[in-house]
C-alpha cells in the first residue's frame, strides 16, 4: 500500500474502490504467508485478506466492466511492495477459508501434487495423499475438454483401469504404468473411500432377508423400545426407520420394551 510498502489488494472501478490490507501489524525482517481471494456474486465482488492462514479483513467493490493488467508487487506505476516473494500461486477459484488455512500451515504441502516420470514407454506417478481417500487418475489426449466430466481413468490396455486406488500414507505411487500413445495428458481425483456398506432403510429393507435359528429375529419397522440409554423412537440420526432385533411396542410406558431373548442366533443379509 501507498508509502507503507504492506500487502494490499483492490478491485477499481469509476473511482469507487474495495480493497483489503491483510498486515495485521506484520514486522519487517520476517517471512509471512498472504492469501487474497476474489469472488462476484450478484454484481457484488468480495475480497477477503489473509495473513499465516488467518482471515484479516474483508471488503467489497463493483465488479469491472472490461479486463486490465493485473499487478503484481505494486499498482499500475507507484505503491511498490518492499519484499521478496518465494512463491506464488493463482488459482482458478476462490479457495475457502479452511483451504487458506491449510496451505498457510507450514510442512508437506497440502494442494493435491501429481509428478509424472518416464522410463522408455512407462510412466510413474507420485503424489501426496491422506489416509481415508482414494484416487482415480484420469487421462485424455484431448485439453479442449473438462476433466471432471469428460475424462476417464486411465487404461494402458494391461493393467485394470487406474481408479479407486487407495492412499499408501502420506505419498503413493505407481510405477512401470505403461504409457499409450505420444501424447497424453492426465489429472488426478481425489475423494473418500466409500462406506463398506449405505443403504437408506427409511424407504425400504434395502433388500435384506433375515434367517433366525433361535431367539428373537432381525425386523424392519419404526422403532419403540426403552431401556437403560431411555427411550429410542428413531434409528441412527433420527431415521424413522431401521433394522433391530426386537423394535419394540413401548408407546411411552407400556408394551413390549425392545428386549430381544437370550441366545438369539439371527442373521441378517
Amino acid at each position: 500500500s501507498p508509502n507503507t510498502g504492506n500487502v494490499r489488494a483492490r478491485v477499481l472501478q469509476d473511482g469507487i474502490t474495495g480493497y483489503v490490507d491483510p498486515n495485521n501489524g506484520s514486522a519487517l525482517n520476517q517471512e509471512y504467508h498472504y492469501a487474497i481471494t476474489w469472488v462476484e456474486t450478484a454484481g457484488v465482488v468480495t475480497i477477503k485478506g489473509y495473513l499465516d492462514g488467518t482471515l484479516i479483513d474483508t471488503d467489497t467493490g463493483p465488479p469491472s466492466a472490461s479486463v486490465g493488467a493485473l499487478h503484481i508487487g505494486g499498482s499500475n506505476g507507484n505503491s511498490g511492495a518492499n519484499g521478496i516473494y518465494g512463491d506464488f500461486r493463482i488459482y482458478d477459484t476462490a479457495l475457502s477459508d479452511a483451504e487458506v488455512a491449510v496451505i498457510a500451515t507450514p510442512g508437506p504441502d497440502a494442494i493435491l501434487v501429481l509428478k509424472i516420470g518416464q522410463s522408455g514407454g512407462t510412466l510413474d506417478f507420485e503424489w501426496n495423499s491422506l489416509d481415508g481417500m482414494q484416487y482415480d487418475l484420469l487421462s485424455s489426449t484431448d485439453l479442449t475438454t473438462d476433466p471432471a466430466t469428460t475424462w476417464l481413468p486411465y487404461n494402458d490396455g494391461v493393467n485394470p483401469a487406474y481408479e479407486d486406488i487407495p492412499a499408501t500414507g502420506t505419498t503413493t505411487t505407481l510405477s512401470g504404468v505403461l504409457q499409450v500413445g505420444p501424447t497424453r495428458f492426465f489429472v488426478l481425483i481425489e475423494e473418500p473411500i466409500p462406506p463398506l456398506l449405505e443403504e437408506n432403510f427409511d424407504s425400504g429393507d434395502g433388500s435384506f432377508t433375515v434367517a433366525t435359528d433361535s431367539g428373537t429375529p432381525w425386523a424392519h419397522g419404526g422403532p419403540d423400545s426403552s431401556g437403560a440409554g431411555g427411550d429410542v423412537t428413531t434409528g441412527n440420526g433420527d431415521s424413522p426407520k431401521c433394522w433391530a432385533t426386537n423394535l419394540g411396542t413401548y408407546a411411552g410406558g407400556a408394551g413390549d420394551e425392545g428386549f430381544f431373548a437370550d441366545s438369539t442366533v439371527t442373521r441378517l443379509r
